[in-house]
């Protein structure tokens, strides 16, 4: 009989912590991916991803299309670091982080992405400041809304600090270091006189703007001529900082001019002298898998949108899922 008791808890435990000791589900996204490139220019080398699309029959706007077609309204709250923002469309819209949203008190840019569903309530999003000192609006903006989000921060270490370290100090620091490389490197000042703390001032500087150009003439249509594009992996001096991978690849090519942009001004903040040796498809292929075998862990960004991390060595992973889907919709790589 005691036997039987045993084996019968034995049982019912293995059947129970079964339930409450389920593995993290993990949506897909990256199958069935190839790696078209690299496409070179000085020190800046872009691969096309190129993969399903995984939503498909889905129009999703992106957060600065939104906002020029008056869809979407960003709120100032006075708390430097949460935003609020809400979609009056009938339309998904997703919001990526890293975006630098122009205007309020002080421009802020995304901690997470989120997708917000057509006539959304407000929602809040986490937020961190890229503009130090000032807390007035300025001449021809709002201080109670944001109406641009047209640039992503463009250096490894503030999408870093902003992303995983969760720190504000450092973000200050980090925008002061792209500010310093950049003017540095082009031999101007480009901090504005309207206010000398804002990346994104410093981003929108006529000289800044020119060279960004002029490194980016040959490699503007790499993606139109890759089909089925649905992502691109970016590498500086040789080594690979940085991936975004999307669920179709319509999103990707609305996103692609300022993702475009982001990576060239990294290159021009970090440009180095001397011969480079410039990554290959397999160096790709390894950097993608590279944080796979990493401990997962998630965590819900809002009732609609989950985040999965995921990391290995100096790479991070986050894949984001939006609830009523069971893929990614976004898979962002970091260098740390």
């Amino acid at each position: 009989m005691r036997k039987v008791i045993f084996l019968v808890l034995g049982l019912w435990l293995t059947l129970n912590l079964s339930v409450y000791a389920q593995p993290i589900t993990q949506p897909t996204g990256l199958t069935n991916i190839k790696v078209v490139g690299p496409f070179n220019k000085d020190n800046l080398t872009l691969f096309v991803l190129s993969g399903p699309d995984r939503m498909k029959n889905k129009n999703i706007l992106t957060l600065n299309e939104a906002l020029k077609q008056n869809k979407v309204t960003v709120y100032e709250t006075s708390n430097v670091n949460q935003l609020e923002i809400e979609n009056h469309s009938d339309d998904i819209v997703f919001v990526q982080s890293g975006q630098i949203l122009k205007g309020g008190k002080q421009d802020r840019t995304l901690q997470s992405d989120i997708m917000l569903p057509p006539k959304s309530s407000r929602v809040p999003i986490n937020v961190f400041c890229v503009e130090h000192g000032r807390w007035t609006k300025r001449l021809g903006e709002s201080s109670s809304a944001f109406h641009s989000a047209s640039a992503l921060v463009p250096a490894p270490a503030l999408r870093y600090a902003a992303r995983c370290a969760n720190d504000q100090s450092m973000v200050w620091q980090q925008v002061e270091n792209a500010q310093r490389k950049l003017s540095s490197n082009l031999g101007a000042c480009l901090k504005s006189s309207v206010s000398p703390s804002s990346l994104q001032l410093s981003l929108e500087n006529e000289k800044v703007k020119a060279s960004v150009q002029n490194r980016l003439k040959d490699l503007n249509g790499i993606v139109d001529k890759t089909p089925n594009a649905i992502g691109y992996v970016c590498a500086v001096n040789g080594k690979i900082t940085s991936a975004d991978i999307y669920a179709t690849s319509a999103l990707f090519k609305k996103l692609w001019p300022d993702l475009l942009q982001a990576c060239a001004v990294e290159s021009l903040s970090e440009q180095a002298e001397g011969k480079l040796a410039y990554p290959n498809q397999s160096d790709v292929n390894k950097f993608l898998a590279r944080p796979l075998s990493g401990e997962v862990t998630e965590r819900r960004l809002s009732a609609q949108v989950k985040e999965f991390k995921q990391e290995s060595g100096n790479v991070v992973m986050f894949k984001t899922q939006d609830r009523s889907e069971a893929t990614c919709v976004h898979v962002n790589y970091l260098v740390k």
